[in-house]
Order: C-alpha cells, then structure tokens, then sequence
C-alpha cells in the first residue's frame, strides 16, 4: 500500500466519524462553564438567572449579536472563574456594553484574568489571583474551604473555597461587601456610571457543587437573588448574559459518560470513536489524548504497517525472481533461477530454506542445492521444468 492510499484511507475515516458525529457526544467544558452540567460548572447557576428573564450564554464577545436589550430594565455581565485572559477586542467590546448601554458586570473570580478588565475601567479594585486566605484549613483542616459573609442588603453566611483576597484603592465609589470570618476583604461592590460592578475573588460560590438545581434553594441560591437584586435595584426584568468563551472542551472518560446516563454500548463506542477525541483541536481547543485514543491509535498503525509491511516483502520478492542474473561459481543462471523461482513457490522448501525471501548468495543456493537432494517431490518438479524449458 502506498503511501498516498494510506493518507487517502485516513482522510475517508475522518469524513466516516464525522458524519456520525451528529453533535458534540461525549464532551464537555472545562470549569465554571455554563455548558458544564458536572459539579464544577455553573449551568445551575444559569437556570436560576432564568428565573429573572432571559439568559444568554456568550461564545464570542467580540461577533456578538445583541437584540432588543434596551426592552430589559436591568441587564447584568457574569464573568465566573475565567480560564483564559481576554484580547483587547473583547474587553473593549465588554467595556462598551458597561459604559454606553448601562450593562452592570458581575465577577466571581480567583484568578487574575478578570483584572484587566477592571484596570481598563479605572477601578482601584484588584484580585489578588491565587493567594487563597486558608483561614478554615488551618482550624479544621478542611484545605482551601473559608468561612465568610457577603452583604447584599442582608449578610449571607457561606462556605468560600479557595477564595483570593480582593484589593480596593482609596475610593469613595467602591466599598467592601464581602469578607472572611478574620476579616479579610474578598469582595467589593463599585459603581461607575449608571452601573454596579461587583467582584468576589471565588467563583466556586456559583458552581454545581455548591448551587442546587432549581427549584431547589440554599444560602447560594439566595445569594445570586441578593446580587441580582442589588445590581438591578428591585428591577425584576433582567437579561444575563453569561461568559462562556474562556473555557476548553475536554473528552469525558468512560465512567463520567456513564455517570451522565450513557449505556454501557454507547459510552464504549463514543471511547473509541477517534473523531470525539480531535473534535476539541478542530475547535481550536486543546487536544486532549485520553488512554484510549492513544491505543486506538497504535492498533490501528500497527495494522497499516503489518499490512504495508507483507505487501513489500511480497513486492520485492517477486522483483528478485524476476530479476535475477547472478552466476554463482558451478551453477548456471538457469539452474539458479529454476531452484530459486521453484523453492518459493514450495512451501517446505520455504520453510527450510529462509534464505530465499532475502538477497540470493552463494550460501543460499547451496542450501536450496542441499534440500533438493533430500526432498525427492522437489527434484521431481525441477525435472519437470527443466524439460519444459
């Protein structure tokens, strides 16, 4: 097979697995992701936003397609625990919504790549990305977890994971909402314009894990209610729009394909199915090699290849019987052609006589020479085409 046949094969089994490939099966964001339904998205955070009117998830902040909006009294930016920074284009585009159509943002971040979105809107407020307060680990070693209180009108008591401690400039226009049980400030509220910008330096606050599905409440659902309405100031006509451009797909393994009510057959298929593992890269997205890809992969080259391999070796066998010109010293180039083309075409001498797959020498035909003397249905053959010729 050659090599152009091989790529030709590879090209029509991308086409095979992605025609197949009728949605996004098997995979799944990274993260706080709106689209993430495990215990470290936020899709249940959106689902209680529904609760006030419209929700829209954001892919693309810059290509952005807004309609309508000035119909909605109160409308909110959510930005929770981003995984990648923000071009300018974005930022831009975010800071217009902010100053020009009165959009208020909200941050739930212990990472750094929500900062320059404040710095380019001149406030003195600053995450202090990563430097967790571990206030509650060291008490009752329960790592990362704080306890603390958020006040939006009324003091909300919660369990802050991982939190960053949240720096605020001297302003009149900021002031600290949120803050540990030692009293380390971790959130801020400022206003600029015609809006609120709120930040709390942990986004776990809004996650599965800690946000149930609605109808279901707890001090977390409450808290997003307290936000929105104190961002919106009592409006209860509210458009949200959630971030969900900052965060990889990943490929789900096959115990949590499993977990998300696939069958046994369904979650094995979608394990094997190479396509599910190159969508992300495709997306321009990380790639993400799982165990199984990778042994997928290797069976299958190691096929090609064994394959490739035996079709060669036939290959030049047959242009080594077809070309040979070699005298040896006592044998005539007939007699070396006869023993040669007659010993590959017998499966014994084949087998006594390995040689005769390889280059022809002296030492081989001697030996084929050796096991014509002592196999008489060889000699016999060799008679036979010897007076045929």
């Amino acid at each position: 097979m050659k090599l152009k046949h091989l790529a030709l094969i590879l090209a029509l089994a991308v086409v095979v697995f992605l025609a197949l490939e009728t949605q996004r099966e098997g995979l799944m964001h990274h993260g706080a992701s709106p689209y993430n339904s495990r215990w470290d998205g936020s899709s249940n955070f959106a689902k209680h936003l529904s609760s006030f009117g419209s929700v829209e998830i954001v892919d693309d902040w810059v290509n952005m397609n807004l309609k309508n909006y000035v119909s909605y009294g109160c409308r909110i930016i959510f930005l929770i625990s981003p995984e990648q920074s923000y071009s300018q284009s974005e930022i831009s585009t975010i800071i217009t919504l902010v100053k020009e159509k009165a959009f208020n943002l909200v941050i739930m971040d212990e990472g750094p790549y929500s900062n320059d979105l404040m710095k380019t809107l001149g406030l003195p407020v600053w995450i202090d990305a990563f430097r967790y307060v571990d206030v509650f680990r060291q008490r009752q070693g329960i790592a990362g977890a704080t306890p603390g209180f958020i006040e939006l009108g009324q003091a909300y008591y919660v369990l802050f994971s991982f939190v960053s401690p949240v720096s605020i400039g001297n302003t009149s226009n900021c002031k600290k909402i949120a803050y540990t049980i030692e009293g380390d400030t971790v959130g801020a509220l400022c206003e600029i314009q015609k809006s609120f910008v709120l930040v709390i330096g942990d986004g776990s606050i809004a996650i599965n894990a800690l946000v149930p599905s609605p109808p279901t409440k707890n001090v977390y659902s409450e808290v997003i209610e307290g936000v929105v309405s104190l961002v919106c100031r009592g409006n209860r006509s509210v458009l949200s729009l959630i971030d969900a451009s900052k965060y990889n797909l990943r490929v789900l393994t096959f115990s949590e394909l499993i977990e998300e009510g696939y069958s046994g057959i369904e979650s094995l298929m979608l394990t094997l199915n190479p396509f599910r593992h190159l969508y992300p890269y495709l997306q321009g997205k990380e790639l993400y090699l799982l165990p199984s890809f990778s042994i997928t992969i290797i069976i299958f080259f190691a096929a090609a290849t064994a394959h490739i391999s035996r079709k060669r070796r036939l290959e030049i066998s047959e242009e080594i019987s077809s070309k040979i010109f070699i005298v040896f010293p006592g044998y005539s180039r007939t007699a070396v052609e006869v023993l040669v083309n007659l010993c590959r075409s017998h499966d014994k001498c084949v087998k006594e006589v390995p040689c005769i797959l390889k280059k022809i020498n002296d030492k081989c035909v001697k030996q084929i020479s050796s096991y014509m003397s002592r196999d008489r249905d060889f000699r016999r053959k060799i008679l036979e085409k010897v007076l045929l010729s």
